[in-house]
């Protein structure tokens, strides 16, 4: 007993130690796809506004933004392995076009003598849950999936579906904690492989607990598709049969406002980012690129921009600046002074300052966690979408005039 608790040990904190590795290399990553993807969208900006634009620069630039979102995403993807943490998302997310993004990555996954169905609706369903932890959830019970047909052929089945009770929709069996008046979205693996022995099914939960030999598995990808389910005020249940396979359900929180994405609404961005037309604003990244492709982003919106490339050449600015600054956008981890301490003492020079930390480390990097980055302050991943960062400027700034009036 003392021997197995002791691996287990061991191989959390090698878990932990790889994930810690994989995101100090993720930050350099993201700092070179966030270059890359700023320059691009200055070209498409700048080529797109012209009468006589160049439709086939334009179709290249977009694929290179393609691209670098790919490799943004694949990041973030690789970074979920070993991770916990749910890192809660404001905006609701295309749960059938995350699903579809992973299929690729998880047939490459999987050896010739399993295929793997995806059913997916047309419909567009949405969930208030991390990409990161769906990438999580599917990953491992896909895996899982995998493992449990071994050698055989067989088949992995990955459906999604919505249910509302509201609606009229009803289950054969309800899962534990089923809240009746909620709308779920139910995402379903299931396989036809050798199934689980009713003996394990209590502890299937389980940390650690594995029926695989110890170079196949750890014994934590149900444990923590178990535990993101439940952070996201969701439930999951399981049905299995010995040799016949094992289906498991994932019930999401859903959305049942449709979010539509269309031309008008895209017009309707564009013209509320003319509202931060004479913001003045200071970039603080060692990055000296990343500086430079903010700097022109905001000046093209009319922004007084000013720029250091560390924490003390900031200071400097804030100390000597005169006129007001109405943005702060800071990268976090920086060479002297870092952004969360910088944060503290430019509140208390210049209250009311409006500030915004961006970062290439995943949130839950040992890095950032030991910096307590205040739950207030916005914070983007880099590579970050410029339009991601004018709907958070104006976010900002609208909460602060509505302050202002309350």
């Amino acid at each position: 007993m003392k021997h197995e608790v002791t691996n287990n040990v061991n191989e959390a904190e090698m878990l932990i130690s790889l994930g810690q590795l994989a995101g100090g290399v993720a930050h350099d990553f993201n700092n070179l796809l966030a270059i890359i993807e700023g320059y691009t969208h200055i070209i498409k900006n700048k080529e797109g506004q012209k009468d006589d634009a160049d439709l086939e620069t334009l179709k290249y630039a977009e694929n290179i933004l393609t691209a670098t979102r790919r490799g943004s995403a694949l990041t973030r993807r690789l970074l979920a392995f070993g991770q916990k943490k749910v890192i809660k998302t404001n905006a609701p997310i295309s749960v059938k076009d995350h699903l579809m993004q992973h299929k690729v990555l998880l047939e490459v996954l999987l050896p010739p003598n399993v295929t793997l169905f995806y059913k997916v609706p047309s419909d567009i369903y949405y969930s208030k849950i991390d990409p990161d932890a769906l990438w999580q959830i599917i990953l491992n019970l896909v895996i899982n999936a995998r493992d449990a047909i071994s050698d055989r052929q067989g088949f992995i089945v990955v459906t999604l579906r919505a249910h509302d009770r509201a609606k009229g929709d009803c289950l054969f069996q309800e899962p534990p904690n089923f809240d009746p008046d909620q709308m779920y979205l139910v995402l379903s693996v299931s396989d036809d492989g050798c199934g689980i022995d009713p003996d394990h099914e209590d502890k299937i939960y389980n940390p650690f607990f594995t029926t695989k030999a110890a170079q196949n598995g750890t014994g934590l990808g149900l444990s923590i598709v178990h535990g993101l389910v439940q952070q996201m005020q969701g439930t999951m249940d399981f049905a299995s049969l010995q040799n016949k396979g094992t289906v498991f359900r994932c019930f999401l929180p859903a959305e049942r406002t449709e979010q539509k994405e269309n031309k008008d609404l895209k017009r309707k961005e564009i013209a509320k980012s003319s509202q931060l037309y004479g913001s003045r604003v200071l970039i603080i990244d060692d990055e000296l690129e990343l500086l430079n492709v903010f700097r022109s982003v905001l000046t093209d919106l009319g922004c007084e921009v000013l720029t250091a490339v560390s924490g003390k050449a900031a200071k400097e600015i804030l100390d000597q600046y005169d006129g007001e600054i109405d943005f702060v956008l800071s990268d976090i981890v920086m060479p002297d002074v870092n952004g969360v301490k910088l944060f503290h003492e430019c509140r208390l020079s210049r209250r009311g300052i409006n500030t915004i930390f961006m970062t290439g480390y995943p949130l839950h990097h040992d890095r950032l966690s030991r910096l307590a980055i205040p739950e207030e302050t916005p914070c983007l991943l880099k590579p970050v979408e410029p339009q991601e960062l004018i709907s958070t400027m104006l976010d900002l700034k609208a909460k602060r005039k509505q302050k202002h009036y309350d």
